[in-house]
């Protein structure tokens, strides 16, 4: 930023800007002069170009607020821009089980909330290139017909005929012997027909499939009521990883990449992201968040007292489990 005292300020840029900032905000003159610190007669005046007085010194505290509000935008944008990939020890563990999945076998994470699988999938997905496929999943795309739909669309196939039938041996002619991976990612919606569709999938072709979803998915394969329908699958899954929780070691390469220097704000995020019932590394995240929208309101570097209320604000929203 800028020191605007000494600056040379043109009066015309100025009153453009502030034409722009208004328009592209909604805001009022009033509710500009309360965020400028400008008088209202003064700033409205000045923004349509019919101010009397010294412009000059106007335009300098325009100039002044153009960077608090450019500053605080660049802000917001950065901490709700999602986060780069951050390698953790349980990073690293589900890269080697992604791994030992494109090598041609089936594997199963089921893991906690926020213990980072999504991120470290996406990773693997932009390393790997083509021959790895991210498939996302929803309550509404776990049957057979609709996961067909969705993993055709992520191989970028075009169908070529209108039953699923037809649509499963267009996936199974394009993965044929070319080594590649498909990734579900949260596949406890998995209904029992999709299952059996992937693994006949791989039985025919040789696919690597990786299945990322929570614990509810690791019980239905090996001691839910229904596992004996499950055994087909089970006696083919090379491994099932399960993790619930995150370590310390896994919270601090992720505060150290988010610039958390405080000896405090180190040990409460740390506490949040390994505790039973929190959201893991998605929760701390969440938390850096909204300190940073307080800090922002403040017009403060964010500090512990941010980090701890943002903490506290989420406490009644701690329960859930699903991955």
């Amino acid at each position: 930023m800028n020191d605007p005292t000494d600056l040379p300020i043109n009066v015309d840029d100025m009153i453009l800007w502030l034409d722009e900032y208004r328009k592209r905000t909604g805001k009022s003159w009033t509710a500009i002069s309360k965020l400028s610190n400008i008088p209202p007669s003064t700033i409205s005046l000045f923004g349509i170009g019919k101010y009397e007085g010294d412009q000059e010194k106007v335009a300098r505290r325009v100039y002044a607020f153009r960077q608090k509000v450019e500053s605080q935008e660049q802000r917001t944008a950065t901490i709700l821009a999602e986060p780069d990939y951050v390698e953790t020890p349980t990073s690293r563990r589900v890269t080697i089980l992604l791994e030992m999945a494109q090598m041609g076998r089936i594997v199963v994470a089921a893991m906690g909330p926020g213990t980072g699988k999504t991120m470290a999938a996406r990773h693997f997905q932009k390393c790997m290139g083509e021959s790895v496929y991210l498939v996302t999943l929803r309550e509404t795309t776990g049957d057979v017909t609709p996961m067909i739909r969705q993993v055709m669309r992520a191989m970028r196939l075009r169908p070529h005929g209108h039953n699923k039938a037809q649509c499963s041996e267009q996936i199974m002619d394009h993965v044929r012997a070319s080594k590649s991976l498909i990734i579900f990612d949260e596949a406890n919606f998995l209904t029992l027909r999709a299952i059996e569709e992937i693994r006949a999938w791989h039985d025919a072709t040789g696919v690597g499939i990786a299945k990322l979803g929570n614990e509810e998915l690791a019980q239905r394969i090996r001691g839910g009521r229904m596992s004996h329908q499950y055994a087909r699958l089970a006696r083919r899954i090379r491994k099932i990883y399960v993790q619930d929780l995150l370590s310390e070691e896994d919270i601090i390469p992720f505060l150290d990449a988010a610039g958390i220097d405080d000896a405090r704000t180190r040990r409460l995020l740390i506490q949040v992201g390994t505790s039973p019932g929190h959201g893991g590394l998605g929760e701390v995240q969440q938390i850096l968040e909204d300190a940073h929208m307080l800090a922002i309101g403040e017009d403060k570097a964010i500090e512990f007292e941010h980090i701890a209320a943002s903490s506290g604000s989420r406490v009644t929203q701690i329960l859930r489990r699903a991955a």
